[in-house]
């Protein structure tokens, strides 16, 4: 069985690694107001309209208030948002195809004209 961890320093980050941005910025306010950093964050999720850092937040939230599973929570929000950006890019590619079909299609009639114009010319100057 897993033991239980507290969420507070799970989720702290180090000063060296992280740079200055609006989440660095709202996890330093949340530590100076001495209000959870998942509250921040999810204030944060809201005026960006970031949804994800918004579902982030409430996910920590029950895990932080409820003692829900972090861990299993968080894989399997990370899964379903890798499967939606999968899903994305794979429609942008479908379009994409479908936008080259027609320089396809005259590129290959431009082919066959070349090839067989000759062939005619002859087949006309024969008869």
């Amino acid at each position: 069985m897993h033991a239980f961890v507290p969420v507070r320093p799970a989720i702290r980050i180090d000063a060296s690694a992280a740079r200055a941005g609006p989440d660095r910025t709202a996890l330093e306010t949340a530590r100076l107001t001495r209000q959870p950093p998942w509250q921040t964050l999810g204030q944060l999720g809201t005026e960006l309209g970031v949804t994800e850092l918004t579902e982030l937040a409430a996910s920590i939230t029950l895990a932080g208030t409820e003692g829900a599973r972090v861990r299993a929570s968080l894989a399997a929000k990370s899964a379903a948002m890798r499967a939606r950006q999968l899903a994305e890019a794979e429609a942008g590619a479908q379009a994409a195809t479908e936008r080259m079909s027609l320089p396809l299609v005259v590129l290959f009639a431009g082919f066959l004209a070349l090839i067989g114009y000759p062939a005619i010319i002859h087949v006309i100057n024969g008869i």
